[in-house]
């Protein structure tokens, strides 16, 4: 299968949506930009994220229902990573972390989409 135009697109605009979130929860609980914080946020989710798309096919079917089960796959696995990496699986920030994570990823994700639809609609005639 070729990697390209849509789905290439649709790789990135995912990448791109799950950097800004994890970004953003780094500033926001004050956690620093160095290495140990960005490697222990982005790498299980994002590493999840890639790592389980042949599996899940999101990148060959590009659409809603592949995305989100997709998300409600790689998201979950992507916070048991993280959280066995920061040695709290088992407490309640697991699960503080696994809704928001949930919510916010979701959104983002599919405000990328969203935007990646609309400009593909208007580039296809008919």
């Amino acid at each position: 299968m070729a990697f390209t135009g849509i789905r290439r697109t649709a790789a990135l605009v995912d990448g791109a949506a799950l950097l800004l979130f994890t970004v953003i929860g780094i500033a926001m609980h004050g956690a620093g930009f160095g290495p140990g914080p960005i490697l222990r946020n982005v790498v299980p989710i994002l590493g999840g994220w890639y790592l389980l798309a042949p599996l899940t096919r999101v990148y060959a079917r590009v659409g809603w229902s592949t995305l989100l089960i997709h998300w409600i796959l790689t998201v979950p696995a992507g916070v048991v990573v993280r959280q066995v990496w920061v040695g709290r699986l088992f407490s309640r920030a697991t699960v503080v972390f696994l809704v928001a994570s949930l919510v916010f990823t979701l959104a983002f994700v599919a405000a990328g989409r969203f935007i990646l639809w609309l400009r593909h609609r208007r580039a296809v005639p008919g």
